[in-house]
């Protein structure tokens, strides 16, 4: 990936991350942990509480275009379940593209 794609990609990471993580707790996860145990690595996430006041996780794959691979949708959706396990909570994945969430990826 070229440098201004990087940096692309970085400011849309942030601007989400403006977006998401007022309405809720920012969750950080090493990446290396995931790769351990065969997941992907995590652009955007956090933990809130669901209307019904149950803690949820949403993780967001954040990117320049609305292209996601089958493979990364699969790695991403191991990390979700990963981090379900270990925070005991439902967690959900959504691909965005900046501030703007695009759709849940189910």
């Amino acid at each position: 990936m070229g440098g201004s794609k990087l940096a692309i990609g970085a400011a849309a990471e942030a601007e989400l991350s403006k977006k998401v993580h007022i309405k809720g707790v920012p969750i950080l996860i090493s990446s290396s942990l995931l790769r351990e145990f065969g997941c992907g690595q995590i652009d955007v996430s956090m933990l809130y509480k669901n209307s019904s006041g149950e803690n949820c996780v949403a993780i967001f794959e954040v990117k320049s275009s609305e292209a996601v691979s089958a493979k990364q949708i699969g790695r991403l959706k191991m990390s979700a379940e990963f981090i379900s396990t270990i925070l005991d909570c439902p967690a959900s994945c959504f691909l965005a593209t900046g501030r703007n969430i695009l759709c849940q990826i189910h």
